[in-house]
């Protein structure tokens, strides 16, 4: 995720072609996006684990909770950077999840 990240950065275009090209043509089971919806569930759970956790009694992060919360920055910085309009090819495949039996919303 993140070379993926570093790579997309600035709209590369042939990234984001050669992306295109992967998700459409080669990832028929979904898995790449699959990947980010896990990603998204742990962030969102390690969130949501934090915030519950202060609300009963503040506790400084550990190194663990420090990972997990640099990996969630990574993972929506991955979804901002697939989702901005200059890379419409992939926000279009994320939209609609074309060639896939399953939706992953």
């Amino acid at each position: 995720i993140a070379m993926l990240l570093e790579m997309t950065r600035g709209g590369n275009e042939v990234v984001q072609a050669c992306l295109t090209d992967y998700i459409t043509n080669h990832d028929r089971d979904n898995k790449f996006v699959f990947h980010l919806r896990g990603r998204l569930d742990h962030s969102l759970n390690c969130i949501l684990d934090r915030k519950e956790s202060c609300q009963i009694s503040f506790m400084p992060m550990t190194a663990t909770m420090m990972k997990e919360y640099k990996n969630a920055i990574q993972t929506f910085e991955m979804m901002q950077q697939l989702c901005e309009g200059h890379n419409l090819g992939v926000q279009n495949i994320l939209r609609e999840q074309p060639g896939h039996t399953a939706s992953v919303d």
